[in-house]
């Protein structure tokens, strides 16, 4: 990444690596100096790690984002399969599937980080995306036009409705050679991260020392990015050319770095 796009994000390249380095040396003394250090604290502070890392150098990003799997998963969180699918490496976890697949808010997110999971490996071998594609339709056609599809999901608070287009748009792509909505569906997500993202920037002052409650990079915005990424590639479906230049569409080119280092 370079410093014009960190600067994009309203931040200091020194002091986001900085904090890299400050972040993940935190976790490591949490987990060396306390046995029963709490597994969520820990993988929370190697999120941070990773997303300031995903800035400066690719290769340490990957790796935070690996032990924030590993303690997501301890501690029995789904967001382990969003930092695995921004390490773009869940062979050493397997998909973390909630227990419960009821439709109250409380297990949206769950369900739909393991969708987003489960897609990013269906891209790989295409194993069980048919599968994901089935239950994806089901879900949205139960919602459609219902309160609960504008239900906001996650820490970007986006819609729940944008997700589901943007994961069908990846599946129609990729099982049934329909990617023309592909395009169109990345840019509506995209779109409102980069509606949440200049919000933060407005607090300029904690934007600039990351006290805001967006992190520099937010891993579901990667892990999305990552999944566009590769399914365009493997449809020759769009160009990210085509995609306007702002802080919500960061997340695209630090998603282009971690897939070089794969």
């Amino acid at each position: 990444m370079s410093e014009a796009d960190v600067r994009v994000l309203g931040l200091d390249w020194e002091f986001v690596r900085l904090c890299s380095v400050g972040f993940a040396n935190r976790a490591e003394r949490l987990t060396r100096d306390d046995a029963r250090a709490d597994n969520l604290a820990v993988a929370r502070m190697f999120t941070a790690a990773a997303s300031c890392w995903s800035l400066v150098d690719a290769l340490p990003a990957r790796e935070n984002f690996r032990r924030a799997t590993s303690n997501y998963y301890e501690a029995r969180q789904p967001y382990a399969n969003i930092t695995a699918t921004c390490a773009v490496d869940d062979d050493r976890y397997p998909i973390y599937w909630p227990p419960e697949w009821a439709e109250e808010r409380r297990v949206l997110e769950p369900w739909l980080w393991t969708m987003l999971a489960t897609i990013r490996s269906g891209l790989v071998g295409l194993d069980g995306l048919r599968s994901v594609a089935d239950q994806l339709n089901g879900r949205a056609s139960s919602l459609e036009g219902s309160a609960l599809a504008m239900t906001a999901v996650g820490r970007l608070a986006i819609p729940l409705d944008v997700y589901l287009r943007f994961l069908r748009a990846v599946t129609n792509a990729v099982i049934q050679d329909e990617p023309d909505a592909l395009a169109d569906a990345t840019f509506a997500y995209f779109n409102r991260v980069d509606d949440r993202v200049r919000m933060a920037m407005m607090d300029r002052y904690h934007r600039r020392q990351i006290l805001t409650t967006l992190l520099p990079v937010e891993p579901e915005a990667l892990a999305v990015a990552i999944v566009a990424l590769m399914a365009a590639r493997r449809t020759g479906a769009m160009s990210f050319a085509q995609l306007p230049v702002g802080p919500g569409f960061v997340a695209l080119s630090v998603a282009r770095a971690i897939l070089e280092f794969r």
